[in-house]
């Protein structure tokens, strides 16, 4: 029996989908739509959700590979050498299914490529195994850990198993925990992390925004501009990093990105910022 959950969320993927590409295949937009969701908090761009989809054939049951170091994508050309302390690595890893329950094989199919995703020795034989991207991907995440190993990085490894379906069933629970089992083997001090994402949840994801309204502490009285359109500030470094980080003090790059978005287009304050070089002595 389809839930309201179920009905909804079909809803609200058609409609995006439409909306961003409508040519798009259903089932790979859920793709997309699901890392979207999942990797809310670290903020990605709509270009770096989907250079992370990883999905189509060889994939090894997976869709979407995504590394981050202290918050930051990682990319083909990012360097991070020169980090030698208070590393973090986050490596998500996402299958996303739009069917209407969850199954045994894509938790089967993480089993299979655990081995080759966690032995750093392995290298050689990933292009003959997985498709170009993924390979490319896997390379990259061994290349990275080596790199940064002599700094000790705290490694969190998320996995993530997303569908239209309710509540897994014990047997897929267990075979779960021995995923759990064998990323151990490999990294016996990372953090492991199995999460079964249902139509529910993805609402839910879908539906929390973050927080846009923030309160910035003043060291003195500000100064205003002539006809009060503007002040100038003087705030404590501690306090300015206080409101551009979260609590862990991972950068909130939607601050940024939204106030970058508001200077595109033609509005008022655009075209009088335009107009300006015309009016200077320069």
């Amino acid at each position: 029996m389809t839930t309201n959950s179920q009905i909804i969320l079909n809803g609200i993927l058609d409609h995006h989908r439409k909306d961003a590409d409508p040519e798009a295949d259903p089932s790979s937009f859920f793709e997309f739509f699901t890392a979207q969701q999942i990797l809310k908090d670290f903020d990605l761009s709509y270009d770096e959700i989907d250079a992370g989809l990883v999905g189509g054939s060889d994939d090894g049951g997976i869709d979407s590979f995504y590394i981050l170091v202290n918050g930051d994508l990682v990319r083909e050309d990012s360097e991070y050498e020169h980090l030698k302390k208070d590393v973090v690595i986050d490596l998500v890893i996402i299958q996303s299914k739009r069917q209407p329950s969850f199954k045994e094989t894509p938790v089967e199919r993480f089993i299979t490529a655990s081995n080759d995703l966690f032995d750093l020795s392995h290298t050689a034989s990933l292009s003959d195994v997985y498709n170009e991207h993924l390979a490319e991907a896997i390379y990259r995440f061994h290349s990275l850990y080596r790199g940064l190993s002599p700094s000790f990085p705290q490694l969190n490894i998320s996995f993530y198993y997303a569908s239209m379906g309710t509540t897994p069933s014990k047997n897929i629970k267990r075979k779960a925990s021995m995923l759990r089992e064998l990323v151990k083997e490999q990294f016996p001090h990372s953090n492991y992390n199995f999460t079964f994402i249902g139509a529910s949840e993805l609402l839910e994801l879908a539906n929390r925004q973050p927080n846009t309204t923030f309160t910035l502490p003043l060291a003195e009285t500000p100064i205003a501009s002539e006809n009060q359109v503007g002040y100038v500030c003087l705030v404590r470094l501690q306090d300015y990093f206080d409101l551009i980080s979260d609590g862990s003090g991972m950068l909130q790059r939607h601050l940024f990105e939204a106030n970058v978005r508001d200077y595109q287009g033609h509005t008022q304050v655009n075209d009088e910022i335009q107009e300006s070089p015309s009016r200077s002595w320069i």
